[in-house]
């Protein structure tokens, strides 16, 4: 242990003298408890609260004006209590008390913190945090980029599309350690890495959801992005790459098929999620393509898709191992009904289906052996 190594250093004099050390996880602060001997105290730093946030921020970055405080409100609350992201802004935003400037910080606030010269230490922080984690970990940390900004995780959701994006396969189980359980310990392990936050928790203690702040959330992207993991396709704002068999549709399906049908080989694709998928006209035109083109797919996750109809072509997609079914945009009374062609899908694990939603089941679904309806 390291801690043996250093230790004699720290001659105990009984001089009141204190030793603080600092991580970012938890499992270092509890193996430092058990090596000094439990006379140490472990102190889980906590965010901080709407008015702590300001009156840190206020400390540097003052607001004169009414309008100000509005604007540095807005940007402070962002922030969603992280100290680190606080400082570094209010730093930023201290050198240029003009509303203009302060109003372009605030339209892309995390790109002016990321390229801001007093921020290097956010990105070399964040990023240790990453390069820490194992091989399996980092895919299921990236593949916490597939999420827009502040949206709420179902874990339950999240580690189910572990297991059938392979991250966390029968070989890497350990003795006795059934897939559920391994994922159960991903989860806890980003959590314990403050690289997950908790949302909320039952009444059991169990995490009932949680989000991924949003600098943290722009280290997955960029990651991702590197490690050629998935691509998200948000309309102006990012571009497909070749080599990347997992998608993400945040918006305009409509030109996101175009896209692929000009430049790419669909029949690559192996995972893809419809995300905000606003009610539109052609929406079930668009879904029936997304069927007929992505032949190979081994998840479809429609869960945020807006539509009264599952269209039957879903039976054509025979290598499916997940599928989020889509719902209305409302609570409606009356029940989806699911294709008999549901049927087809004899590799089918998990149909996820939406909250508040009522689906019509087909008796073609007792032929799937090794699904579990959620």
């Amino acid at each position: 242990m390291i801690w043996d190594q250093i230790k004699i250093a720290f001659p105990n004099q009984k001089n009141g003298s204190r030793i603080i050390i600092t991580t970012r996880n938890k499992k270092v602060a509890e193996m430092t408890n058990v090596l000094a001997d439990d006379k140490c105290v472990v102190y889980q730093l906590r965010f901080l609260t709407e008015d702590e946030s300001w009156e840190l921020f206020c400390k540097r970055a003052e607001p004169t004006t009414p309008n100000f405080k509005k604007l540095g409100k807005e940007m402070v609350g962002k922030c969603r209590g992280l100290p680190l992201a606080i400082v570094v802004l209010s730093g930023l935003l201290s050198h240029n008390m003009s509303y203009d400037y302060w109003s372009k910080v605030k339209e892309h606030i995390w790109r002016h913190l990321k390229d801001d010269d007093l921020s290097p230490q956010i990105g070399e922080i964040l990023s240790l945090s990453f390069n820490d984690l194992s091989p399996q970990m980092k895919d299921c940390f990236l593949y916490l980029a597939r999420y827009p900004e502040d949206h709420v995780i179902d874990p339950d959701e999240l580690k189910r599309l572990w297991i059938a994006e392979e991250f966390i396969s029968e070989a890497e189980e350990g003795e006795g350690v059934i897939m559920e359980d391994m994922a159960e310990i991903c989860l806890n392990e980003l959590i314990n890495r403050n690289l997950l936050q908790v949302n909320n928790l039952q009444w059991n203690g169990q995490v009932e959801c949680c989000r991924v702040h949003d600098l943290v959330r722009d280290l997955a992207m960029n990651k991702a992005k590197e490690h050629k993991l998935l691509v998200v396709w948000d309309a102006g704002k990012h571009h497909l790459l070749e080599g990347q068999s997992r998608h993400v549709i945040y918006n305009e399906i409509g030109e996101y098929l175009k896209l692929v049908e000009r430049r790419f080989d669909a029949l690559r694709w192996r995972s893809l999620a419809v995300v905000n998928y606003l009610s539109g006209k052609d929406e079930l035109k668009e879904m029936k393509l997304v069927c007929a083109k992505f032949k190979n797919l081994k998840i479809l996750d429609m869960d945020r898709v807006h539509l009264k109809k599952i269209p039957e072509e879903i039976g054509d997609l025979v290598h499916l191992k997940y599928l989020g079914l889509m719902g209305p945009e409302m609570y409606s009374p009356i029940p989806i009904e699911i294709p008999a062609s549901i049927g087809k899908l004899k590799k089918l694990q998990t149909l996820h289906g939406r909250w508040r939603t009522d689906y019509t089941v087909p008796p073609e679904i007792c032929e799937l052996h090794e699904f579990e309806y959620r």
